[in-house]
């Protein structure tokens, strides 16, 4: 049995979910505290998206039909909030996050040249520009025998990895003192205001993506 280009190409995007890290901790000597950081569980969410449903094909060629299903279920489960993951990062990053730290944080000059070019290197523009056209890949663009709409149990997974790295965030990363994202610290009321804000994000971008993906 061939391999369908739709599943070469997951596959070409797990490879390289996983060679960007790599290169990375060699490059860097170290990739710091991006395995929990929200821009790192959005690639680790596209990587496993597209290596889960490549292994489906792979269990399927070999006749393992149950693992095969089980591994397709999975991965077409975190379709929705790959997407979603990567479209805030993308967005947030490049439209918010860098024009600000980049005018009010880094000092004319050689730094902000510095920080221009860290930003627009391998690692920065995998992770926070080309994150979210990877994501797209057999979700909104594809085979159309691969493409689907989202369903509410897409949206409740979206939400269930949103409260585990909530309690990662809260319990864990914010009493080491790692704040990440202020607008989302305990200490504050504006928390509440913020955490409401995340989840009807979500549920917005859950049915604009829907009615693309129906277009």
């Amino acid at each position: 049995m061939g391999m369908p280009m739709a599943t070469a190409i997951d596959l070409i995007v797990t490879v390289w979910g996983v060679v960007v890290v790599v290169v990375a901790k060699i490059r860097l000597g170290s990739i710091g505290a991006f395995p929990i950081s929200f821009t790192g569980w959005s690639w680790l969410l596209l990587t496993s998206r597209a290596g889960l449903e490549f292994m489906s094909w792979a269990a399927f060629a070999n006749k393992y039909t149950r693992l095969a299903s089980s591994f397709a279920s999975m991965g077409s489960s975190i379709r929705l909030v790959t997407l979603i993951n990567a479209c805030v990062v993308c967005t947030i990053w490049n439209f918010i996050l860098f024009p600000l730290i980049y005018f009010k944080s880094v000092p004319a000059g050689e730094q902000r040249q510095n920080f221009v070019k860290f930003n627009f290197g391998f690692f920065m523009t995998n992770i926070h520009i080309l994150n979210f056209p990877l994501s797209c890949i057999n979700i909104i663009y594809g085979e159309k025998s691969r493409l689907r709409r989202f369903t509410s149990s897409d949206l409740w997974v979206a939400y269930a990895v949103v409260l585990l790295y909530s309690v990662l965030y809260y319990f864990l990363m914010d009493r080491l003192g790692m704040h990440f994202y202020p607008i989302f610290s305990p200490r504050t009321s504006f928390s509440v205001v913020s955490i409401a804000g995340v989840l009807g994000l979500y549920y917005f971008l859950f049915l604009k993506w829907n009615e693309y993906i129906g277009l």
